[in-house]
């Protein structure tokens, strides 16, 4: 998802998330939102995001799957260079 300058990802990823069906939701820590934490909870989805710093209660995942995050972040960057 591409969105432009001034619409933070997190906010229109939200839409894009509740309508997707999927057991499990990889994303960078810009997606540490609440909202999307909740929504993967109640959803019985299993989150993989980096939390951000200054999250109070940390995300707990699996190693493998952290693993699988770090291959996929470095893909993307790859594209961007």
């Amino acid at each position: 998802m591409v969105t432009d300058r001034t619409k933070a990802d997190c906010k229109v990823a939200f839409a894009l998330i509740k309508n997707i069906k999927t057991d499990i939701l990889i994303a960078d820590c810009p997606y540490d939102t609440n909202e999307i934490v909740e929504y993967t909870k109640n959803n019985s989805i299993e989150i993989v995001i980096l939390p951000k710093s200054n999250r109070k209660l940390k995300i707990n995942f699996e190693d493998s799957l952290r693993s699988c995050r770090h291959i996929i972040a470095n893909a993307f960057l790859a594209f961007k260079h």
